[in-house]
């Protein structure tokens, strides 16, 4: 058993508080990461406003990156020192969406688990298996996805939830090939992300979609051919005239909004598919019309960009490092543990794309 600060969340609508609890050693097939960076991704603020399928109190944070201190009995493949970006799939191997190819679908996916963190004898809940915006973390070994040593960690945790969850839509859900006519909704750190994997893939025109005319720019400088900023102009009739009237081969909603995937639908193109990503409340509901299915439009959802953490993470990250992967114009506010809540604050703005904790003493 060792200490180490964390913030913990003990009721929904509750700021979180930083305290020093209990962290227990890693069992078999776990890891001890510490943790040197934790984004704070818009699902963080809609657990903590919400507390929707959390178990409390608990831990939030899963965008998250650190170094190896200590593995535990079984573990093989890692070794203290291992620089990792941590999954928050558990990725089993056994379960059967692993063993067809679908790690991000693992049995073992829990919203909330029981972590190793206590505090006064009472065990705190790690949201989505990682409970990041704390000092360390026990995880299985399946969600240490190990990277490049010289890869900036306050940078590649990124990695670990936004980044993958959008270019994944793009590349892996979306399914873009060159030429493709691409709509994106949303300009957050997953939608950019969907920006930069769909202009990785060829997609012409390639068109951004915000309310915020500083995200919008950021899309632009990162692969967009057209920005739409929706609260001046008709979303759907500019998405319409910029793809000749046709509507876009693959449209990504990364907003979380029932109204703004309505408008996604709408401006997808006969034979085309609307993949969303947004997190909306488990109440949320859209309807349409069977018509729209039957011009062979397909709707799709996906989860942390239909990926394989195990061969993407490294991979995304080597790309950053070559330069390939837009990371820095993610990140606009950057804070220490203390200043947890003030990070979860500026998601409420519109104006920020990403907020990154730093741990003490983190290089």
């Amino acid at each position: 058993m060792m200490q180490c600060k964390a913030a913990v969340l003990d009721g929904p609508g509750a700021k979180l508080r930083v305290a020093a609890v209990d962290i227990e050693r890693p069992q078999a097939g776990e890891v001890l990461v510490r943790v040197r960076a934790c984004g704070v991704c818009r699902s963080d603020r809609h657990a903590q406003t919400t507390g929707e399928a959390l178990s409390m109190p608990a831990v939030l944070g899963h965008e998250a990156a650190g170094v190896i201190t200590e593995v535990g009995p079984a573990v093989e493949e890692l070794r203290p020192g291992d620089h990792v970006v941590i999954a928050w799939t558990p990725s089993c191997g056994r379960c059967r969406p692993c063993r067809r190819g679908a790690p991000n679908l693992c049995a073992g996916l829990q919203v909330s688990s029981p972590g190793r963190l206590r505090e006064g004898g009472r065990q705190l809940n790690r949201y989505m298996s990682v409970g990041g915006f704390a000092e360390y973390a026990v995880v299985a070994a399946g969600q240490a996805i190990k990277i490049r040593r010289d890869a900036p960690l306050d940078r590649v945790c990124l990695i670990g939830c936004g980044v993958m969850t959008g270019f994944g839509a793009a590349v892996r859900a979306g399914g873009i090939r060159p030429g493709h006519s691409v709509a994106v909704f949303g300009c957050g750190a997953v939608g950019l992300s969907a920006i930069q994997g769909a202009a990785a893939a060829g997609a012409h025109p390639l068109i951004a979609v915000d309310i915020s005319d500083d995200k919008l720019a950021v899309a632009r400088r990162i692969g967009a051919t057209f920005v739409v900023n929706a609260r001046r102009d008709d979303a759907v009739g500019r998405v319409g005239t910029l793809t000749g009237g046709l509507g876009a081969d693959v449209v990504i909603e990364a907003v979380g909004n029932p109204d703004v995937l309505a408008q996604a639908m709408a401006v997808t193109a006969p034979g085309g598919m609307t993949v969303t990503v947004g997190l909306t409340s488990i109440t949320a509901e859209v309807r349409f019309s069977p018509l729209w299915l039957l011009l062979d439009r397909t709707p799709r959802g996906s989860i942390y960009g239909s990926a394989n953490p195990a061969l993407d993470f490294p991979q995304l990250a080597d790309w950053y490092m070559d330069g390939r992967l837009h990371l820095d114009e993610l990140v606009t506010l950057t804070v220490p543990l203390g200043d947890v809540n003030e990070a979860l604050d500026a998601l409420d703005g519109g104006s920020a794309v990403r907020s990154v904790i730093v741990m003490e003493g983190a290089a």
